[in-house]
């Protein structure tokens, strides 16, 4: 069974803008479940980004409240699967964060699979 089968279209998935601040992405995390896919304002994926990674760049100075997401970018993680990938090739990369961002071919964010959508 491929990925695209199971998984959440872009238009009803929770994602993060680059832009969001990190106040608004913690507020977003904590009511998804603390991992969530950052797109850029043009739609191509960013990275993974979970309450961890927030908590570490303010914690460490390297950010605040008020910063963006995208100047904390180089701290996403990238892991991705593309919409032909096989179910069973993607169950680590999903129960990693619970959430994987799939993308096209030209690395735009087309949805996601949620952990509870695998067979």
């Amino acid at each position: 069974m491929n990925v695209i089968s199971v998984m959440t279209l872009k238009k009803s998935s929770d994602y993060l803008i680059a832009d969001f601040t990190l106040e608004t992405a913690a507020d977003r995390l904590h009511d998804a479940g603390g991992a969530l896919p950052v797109v850029s304002v043009t739609g191509e994926y960013l990275g993974i980004v979970d309450e961890r990674m927030l908590m570490w760049a303010l914690r460490s100075g390297e950010a605040g409240l008020d910063s963006l997401l995208v100047e904390i970018s180089a701290d996403f993680d990238l892991i991705r699967t593309g919409a032909i990938a096989e179910c069973s090739e993607i169950t680590g990369l999903v129960d990693k964060y619970g959430v994987l961002p799939v993308t096209d071919d030209r690395g735009m964010f087309i949805g996601t699979v949620l952990a509870r959508d695998l067979p």
